[in-house]
């Protein structure tokens, strides 16, 4: 097996293919479809409300609607139920598969880029099928999570092998957009942290590491501000008034 290293080409057999993709990308789907009409579980029909009330009705999120998730379930269901216009939980459910499938599909280019197309293609295949087992039905925050946090750490990868320091600032906004979804993905950004840390006390050229950390930073401030922004103007009222 051959392996991609930093520096190095990548292998002319090492790359995943429109085909592939698209077979992953309908994994997710297929394996999904019996999850779809399932009867709405409780944290779904809390999402539902609090999204619809919030971006339909005009009602500030945390002030007239209040709940301890942070604001980007609430988006994708309210954003959902304002372009449709009718609330159904189907939307968010077939919005829940299109994540997992990017998920699937990005995890399955770094391990083409890491490994082998073979490699690759397994991981994605796996991700989006045992995910719909594992988190059932499939339209709570942590399928939402997972695409942002794997497109984090696959172009902080990247950006390593290239030593190029505005794959960083990709990966920093991709994993302040996971926190958006679930608290819980400030563990996966302190763990890159630890991580590009570890890299620089281990190898030679440790202030392009924290230049790398510093992009990461920088990205995912970008995004909590441009958040806080958005609740402070009350976006609600813009999307009630306007859409």
């Amino acid at each position: 097996m051959q392996y991609a290293k930093p520096g190095q080409c990548i292998p002319p057999n090492s790359r995943l293919g429109w085909g592939w993709g698209a077979a992953i990308i309908l994994t997710s789907f297929v394996v999904r479809i019996p999850l779809l009409w399932l009867p709405i579980k409780f944290d779904e029909a809390i999402f539902a409300h609090i999204g619809n009330m919030w971006l339909r009705h005009g009602q500030q999120l945390y002030i007239h609607v209040i709940e301890n998730k942070p604001p980007g379930v609430f988006f994708v269901y309210g954003g959902l139920f304002k372009l449709t216009g009718h609330l159904d939980i189907i939307g968010p459910r077939l919005a829940s598969a299109a994540f997992i499938a990017a998920a699937g599909v990005v995890l399955a280019l770094w391990g083409t880029r890491a490994f082998s197309r073979a490699v690759g293609i397994l991981a994605g295949v796996c991700l989006v099928s045992f995910s719909g087992i594992i988190i059932a039905p499939p339209a709570y925050t942590e399928t939402f999570m997972i695409a942002f946090t794997t497109a984090s750490f696959y172009l902080a990868y990247v950006g390593l092998r290239r030593q190029e320091s505005l794959w960083f600032l990709g990966a920093g906004i991709a994993m302040a957009t996971a926190v958006l979804f679930k608290q819980i993905a400030l563990l996966d950004l302190i763990a890159l942290g630890v991580g590009l840390t570890w890299i620089a006390v281990l190898l030679p050229g440790q202030m392009r590491i924290l230049r790398y950390s510093a992009m990461l930073i920088v990205g995912g401030g970008a995004v909590v501000a441009a958040v806080a922004l958005l609740l402070y103007t009350d976006i609600s009222h813009m999307l009630s008034c306007y859409v």
